[in-house]
């Protein structure tokens, strides 16, 4: 889940493209911060509602392991389509964002389901997460960091190679003569620790995109419907980010140990 999918197609925005076709200014209702703030907190606590999921039928003698992970199965699929719609027809945002979002909460606390005695470095996550999100916040609104046309495709380049390198590791993993060679880079503690920041930073820098996203998508003056997928894009990033930082977090730990 490290490169969700769901996160803005790489070539396009939608809500870029619809800021260039649209001519004047549209007069019915239009987005606005306190809006998007709002839908933000819902898919949010969607997430939540997800992972609580996760944890009660963890906890319940009537789950077993099994169902567990074709839950978890079906909480990836479900999150893949559901991004992929929402990205292709924003207007079905509030339905597909909020089913990726339940998928996405229960996916995401599904790690904790498996490993309940590293609570401790989950809610490590979340704080770091936040302080993230909080400090990215100030660089883009003091205006230390420009959001350019080539900042973007920088991020989205980096995104796509990061993907690319992914499944190329994954065949190689496949190909006995490469499967060796291809174990032994996965399981570098200091490759894997320098991935995992570079993964942080990329998954950071991307608020900054969101940022900007929200920020057009109110001074252009768009269709309030524009709010949800504004409001999704951003919490998919922090979503991201989260679970790179926790990856993170358990790697140290692991070398520690």
């Amino acid at each position: 889940m490290s490169k969700l999918s769901s996160k803005k197609s790489i070539f396009s925005n939608p809500i870029i493209r619809k800021m260039k076709k649209m001519d004047g200014v549209y007069e019915g209702d239009c987005a606005t911060y306190k809006g998007i703030f709002l839908k933000s907190l819902y898919f949010l606590l969607m997430v939540i509602v997800g992972a609580a999921l996760a944890f009660t039928l963890a906890n319940s003698f009537l789950t077993s392991s099994t169902l567990l992970f074709v839950l978890y199965g079906i909480s990836l699929v479900l999150m893949l389509v559901c991004g992929i719609v929402a990205g292709i027809s924003p207007k079905t945002t509030p339905v597909t964002g909020t089913l990726s979002s339940l998928a996405m909460g229960y996916a995401t606390a599904f790690t904790g389901v498996l490993i309940p005695e590293y609570s401790s470095i989950y809610y490590l996550a979340i704080v770091l997460t936040l302080a993230i999100v909080l400090a990215m916040m100030f660089v883009y609104f003091s205006g230390i960091v420009k959001v350019t046309n080539n900042f973007r495709k920088v991020l989205y380049t980096a995104l796509l190679a990061s993907i690319i390198g992914s499944l190329i590791l994954v065949v190689c993993f496949f190909i006995p003569a490469t499967r060796i060679a291809t174990v032994l880079f996965l399981t570098n503690p200091v490759i894997a620790i320098l991935v995992s920041v570079i993964e942080i930073i990329l998954a950071s820098l991307f608020l900054l995109v969101d940022f900007n996203d929200i920020e057009r998508t109110v001074e252009a003056r768009l269709p309030q419907s524009f709010e949800w997928l504004a409001s999704f894009s951003l919490i998919i990033t922090i979503v991201w980010l989260y679970l790179e930082i926790l990856d993170l977090l358990l790697k140290i730990k692991d070398m520690v140990d």
